[in-house]
C-alpha cells in the first residue's frame, strides 16, 4: 500500500458522507496532537475522501499543511461506496471487553500517570454504569452524604476501595466535598 504526503486543499470530501463526525473532532484532534497522524485518509482517484473524514476535519482545525494519503485507485465507484459505509458503520458492532479494558485502564494509569480518564474519552461514560465499581462509587457518594449529616465534632475514617482507575476521581471528589463545607482537619490520602 502506497502513503503520499498530500496538500490538505486537493482533498475533497465526500458530499454525501452520510455519518456526522463533527462531535468526534475534538478527541481525533487530540489525539493527533499526542500520538501524530497515524492514519492515512483514504481517497478515489478524483482525491475525493472515502474514509477518514473526522480526521479530515481534525487536521483542518490543526491547521496541519499535507496530511497522509492512501489514493485507492483500483477501487470500482461500488467498492467506493461500499467501503465508505462499511469503515462507518463496522465500529458500531465492535464491543468493549469491560474486565480487560479495566485492566488496560489501571495498568496506564498506574503505570505512566500521563493520562486521564478524560484524556481517553471515559469520564461519565456509560459503559461502565453497570460494572461492580459502579456500585462502590455509589456507595462512596452516600457514605459522602452520612459524612455532611454528622460532621460536627465527629472524626470518622472512611477507606474506599476501588480500581486505582477511580482512585483520583474520587479523591476530587472528597476534596470538592471537603472545601463546599469549609471543613478543617480532613487528610486525603
Amino acid at each position: 500500500m502506497e502513503i503520499v504526503d498530500m496538500p490538505i486543499g486537493q482533498i475533497k470530501p465526500y458530499k454525501k458522507n452520510p455519518r456526522k463526525n463533527e462531535k468526534a473532532v475534538p478527541e481525533v484532534v487530540k489525539s493527533i496532537k499526542e500520538f501524530g497522524f497515524r492514519q492515512p485518509l483514504v481517497v478515489d482517484s478524483s482525491m475525493v475522501l472515502i474514509v477518514g473524514h473526522t480526521r479530515l476535519l481534525a487536521a483542518k482545525e490543526l491547521g496541519l499543511a499535507n496530511v497522509p494519503v492512501h489514493i485507492a485507485s483500483t477501487l470500482t465507484p461500488a467498492q467506493v461506496r461500499a467501503y465508505r459505509i462499511m469503515d462507518n458503520r463496522t465500529s458500531d458492532h465492535a464491543e468493549w471487553e469491560k474486565d480487560t479494558l479495566l485492566q488496560e485502564l489501571d495498568d496506564l494509569l498506574v503505570e505512566d500517570g500521563k493520562y486521564d480518564l478524560d484524556f481517553l474519552g471515559f469520564v461519565n461514560d456509560p459503559l461502565f454504569d453497570d460494572d461492580d465499581w459502579s456500585s462502590d462509587l455509589k456507595k462512596a457518594e452516600k457514605d459522602f452524604d452520612a459524612i455532611e449529616e454528622n460532621i460536627d465534632g465527629i472524626q470518622q475514617t472512611i477507606k474506599i476501595s476501588c480500581p486505582q482507575t477511580l482512585a483520583d476521581s474520587i479523591k476530587d471528589a472528597v476534596r470538592d466535598l471537603v472545601a463546599e463545607n469549609a471543613w478543617s482537619g480532613v487528610s486525603i490520602v
